[in-house]
C-alpha cells in the first residue's frame, strides 16, 4: 500500500507535470496562429488543439480527485488521533487512579487483588491498543514476517474468548466457541490470534450489553472457515465496502458512542490476504447484526510477497 501510494503521488506530480506544458504550448501556438491568421484555416491544429485540451480536463479531473481523497484521509486521520488520545489517556488515568487507591492502608487482601487485577486488564487493553497499531503500521508497509507453525483453534479462540469477556466486562457464556476439539492447521499463530481477537472483540463492543456472540470454525475442502456473527447495531448496506479502510468507521451515533480507532478490520483485511484467504462482510442493515467470514488455506504456508498485504 505504501508503494502504491508513492505511485499515486508520482502520477499526480506527472498529471500536473503534463498539464501545464500542454496549456502553455497550447497558448503559445494559438496566440502565434491567431496574430498569422491562420489559425481557423487548420483543421489538423483545430484537432490537435482540442486533444490537447481534453488532455489538460482529464488532468485536472485527476487532479481534483486526488485532493478530495487526500483531504477525506486526513480527516480521517484527525479522527483517529483523537481516538489514540481517548484510547490512550482512558486506562492510563483509570491505572493512576488505582495505583493511588494500592496505597490505602485500610484495604482488604480481596480488594487489593481486585484492583490488581482491574490494572492487569487495563494494561492489557494497553497493549491490544498498540499491537492494533503496529499490526497496521505493517500491513501498510508490507513488513512483516511469518513463522509457520500447526494452530490449534480450540485452544486460540477460547484464550481470546476468555480475554475480551474480561477486558469488555461481559459474560463469557455469552461468547458461544464452536468448533471441534483437536481441529488445527498450519499458520501464522500470531496473525491468526490476532484476527480472531480483533472479530471477537468488534462482535462484543457493537453488541448490546449481554448480547450473544457466536464464534464457529470448521473446515470446509481445502480451507478452514472462521465465523463471527453477532446481533448487535449492523452495518448499513452503503458502509459494507469501506468498513475494512483505514482510520474508516461508520458515520453514525451507535458507533461514535464506542471507542475504537478504524484500524481493526483494516488489520483483518490485510493479515487474512496475506495468509492466502478471504474475508466476506456481511450485514442486513443497522440493529440487524454483522457475519464476518474468514477463508483460510490449510496446510499452507502464507504469502512471502509483501505486496500481497497492499
Amino acid at each position: 500500500m505504501a508503494k502504491r501510494r508513492v505511485r499515486a503521488h508520482n502520477l499526480v506530480y506527472v498529471l500536473a507535470g503534463m498539464s501545464a506544458v500542454l496549456t502553455i504550448a497550447l497558448l503559445v501556438g494559438w496566440t502565434l496562429l491567431l496574430l498569422a491568421d491562420e489559425a481557423f484555416n487548420s483543421i489538423p491544429v483545430m484537432v490537435v488543439g482540442i486533444v490537447s485540451y481534453g488532455v489538460v480536463l482529464l488532468s485536472l479531473a485527476a487532479l481534483v480527485a486526488f485532493f478530495v481523497r487526500e483531504r477525506r484521509e486526513l480527516a480521517r486521520q484527525v479522527t483517529f488521533l483523537d481516538s489514540v488520545s481517548h484510547e490512550l489517556k482512558t486506562p492510563l488515568a483509570s491505572l493512576l487512579l488505582e495505583l493511588d487507591t494500592l496505597e490505602r492502608p485500610d484495604l482488604t487482601d480481596a480488594q487489593r487483588e481486585g484492583l490488581r487485577a482491574s490494572m492487569r486488564d487495563d494494561v492489557a487493553r494497553l497493549a491490544s491498543f498498540i499491537d492494533d497499531v503496529l499490526q497496521a503500521s505493517r500491513v501498510v508497509h508490507g513488513q512483516r514476517s511469518y513463522s509457520v507453525d500447526h494452530v490449534e483453534l480450540a485452544t486460540v479462540l477460547s484464550r481470546c474468548a476468555d480475554d475480551i469477556s474480561r477486558r469488555r466486562n461481559t459474560e463469557r457464556a455469552l461468547i458461544a466457541i464452536e468448533v471441534r476439539p483437536g481441529l488445527g492447521f498450519d499458520s501464522d499463530p500470531v496473525a491468526l490470534e490476532t484476527i480472531a481477537r480483533n472479530l471477537i472483540d468488534n462482535a462484543v463492543k457493537y453488541s448490546p450489553h449481554g448480547g450473544a456472540v457466536r464464534v464457529a470454525a470448521g473446515p470446509s475442502g481445502r480451507t478452514i472457515t472462521l465465523t463471527v456473527s453477532d446481533q448487535g447495531i449492523g452495518i448499513p448496506k452503503e458502509h459494507l465496502s469501506r468498513v475494512t479502510e483505514r482510520f474508516f468507521r461508520v458515520p453514525s451515533a451507535a458507533v461514535s458512542q464506542r471507542p475504537g480507532t478504524g484500524l481493526g478490520l483494516f488489520v483483518v483485511a490485510g493479515l487474512v490476504r496475506s495468509l492466502g484467504g478471504t474475508l466476506t462482510i456481511d450485514s442486513r442493515g443497522p440493529d440487524q447484526g454483522t457475519t464476518v467470514i474468514v477463508s483460510l488455506p490449510r496446510d499452507q504456508h502464507p504469502s512471502d510477497d509483501p505486496s500481497s498485504t497492499a
